[in-house]
């Protein structure tokens, strides 16, 4: 058959149409990426310059005049941002840039709320590296979300969430009974996965009794929840006994976490 003919009938500018397309959305994806580590590296020098304060005993300053200033500035911001959503939703196709109104506002929104909590709280040792830790974080999971399997995500989504609550199980914020509701649903959190993993893999990565939300896929592992459950749970058991080893049943599920992303990395390879 005349080759010409084979490219008109199966439409190549269609499929050249759409590969241009495909690699349009990948730039906007890698563009939205740096914009996101340039602003999470901005916050986090931020955040450690108003660590320095804590530790040179210069509190009152501190409190006065830095926090001041970057809750009017964040407020400003937040304020600017409200408005664009508002503008920016009476366009059509306007989300599909690499600036959109949602991403723009939802920055200011946590840019806001940062300074909110460093203005009003006055344990400025326990609140920053709470911030600097939640910052880091949620980069690292929207770098795993456009990058790897969705099921990876939702692994390194708990591992966060699963960290934090054992952070606060012995944390300076909290104290009493707090700390032991917080243990507790360390605990009844790993119940509630497994529970939950049980019926997404029973449904083929949906949940739901009408499989109408679609969280992985069907080649998804759902193994290395259960692993991470049970690390949940010792965790959670831990202090009870002794508060010593804490930092340590972070470190082991952090050290998990990184041995499943090895072979999460290998695999897109």
């Amino acid at each position: 058959m005349n080759l010409k003919k084979v490219n008109k009938m199966y439409k190549n500018n269609d499929v050249l149409s759409s590969k241009k397309e495909l690699e349009r959305k990948n730039e906007i994806m890698i563009n939205r990426l740096m914009v996101l580590f340039v602003l999470s590296l901005t916050v986090i020098t931020l955040l450690i310059i108003a660590m320095n304060f804590t530790y040179t005993q210069q509190i009152d300053f501190y409190q006065k005049n830095y926090a001041l200033i970057c809750f009017i500035v964040t407020g400003v911001l937040f304020a600017l941002s409200v408005a664009f959503f508002v503008y920016d939703t009476q366009k059509k196709n306007s989300s599909d840039k690499t600036f959109n109104k949602y991403n723009i506002l939802g920055v200011g929104i946590i840019l806001f709320l940062y300074a909110l909590i460093i203005f009003l709280n006055q344990n400025m040792a326990a609140v920053i590296p709470v911030l600097l830790a939640l910052t880091i974080t949620a980069t690292l999971l929207i770098f795993i979300y456009y990058l790897y399997q969705r099921d990876f995500f939702w692994l390194a989504a708990l591992v966060a969430l699963g960290c934090f609550l054992i952070y606060f199980t012995k944390s300076a914020l909290l104290s009493g009974y707090l700390a032991i509701l917080i243990r507790i649903m360390l605990i009844a959190l790993a119940g509630v996965l497994v529970w939950l993993t049980l019926g997404i893999k029973k449904s083929k990565g949906y949940m739901g009794k009408k499989k109408n939300i679609k969280v992985v896929g069907e080649g998804a592992k759902y193994f290395p929840v259960w692993i991470l459950c049970g690390l949940f749970v010792c965790a959670g058991i831990i202090p009870f006994i002794t508060i010593n080893f804490v930092f340590y049943a972070i470190v082991a599920v952090i050290a998990y976490f990184l041995a499943v992303g090895i072979y999460y990395t290998i695999k897109l390879i």
